[in-house]
């Protein structure tokens, strides 16, 4: 067993081969539009139940007069919180779809 594959290096151990390309010879990724939506979805939508709780205990309320004004039947109230956070999740969704979907069209024209 020679002393390299007996100690190998950190950098061995770190950085897979495929990495240690220079950054110009690699594509850039594309996003998944489903995914990336329901990610921004989901975090928005908890995002904005999460201050629906804060302003039932009298912090943040003045997010929630915000979030009323963009989300209609949006409150501090369980049933409230539950419609702030679909119509949050909806509107997350959409946006990160349609982000996604941009970013990969651009990523097309450039090449």
């Amino acid at each position: 067993m020679s002393e390299e594959t007996a100690h190998p290096t950190v950098e061995s151990i770190s950085q897979p081969r495929e990495a240690t390309q220079p950054a110009a010879n690699r594509e850039p990724a594309r996003l998944d539009p489903d995914a990336f939506g329901l990610a921004c979805g989901l975090f928005w939508a908890g995002a904005v139940a999460l201050l629906g709780l804060t302003a039932r205990f009298g912090w943040g309320e003045r997010w929630e007069q915000l979030l009323a004004d963009m989300y209609r039947g949006f409150s501090e109230t369980l049933s409230g919180l539950l419609i702030g956070a679909a119509w949050a999740f909806v509107d997350a969704f959409t946006s990160g779809y349609v982000f996604a979907w941009s970013y990969n069209r651009l990523l097309e024209t450039r090449r």
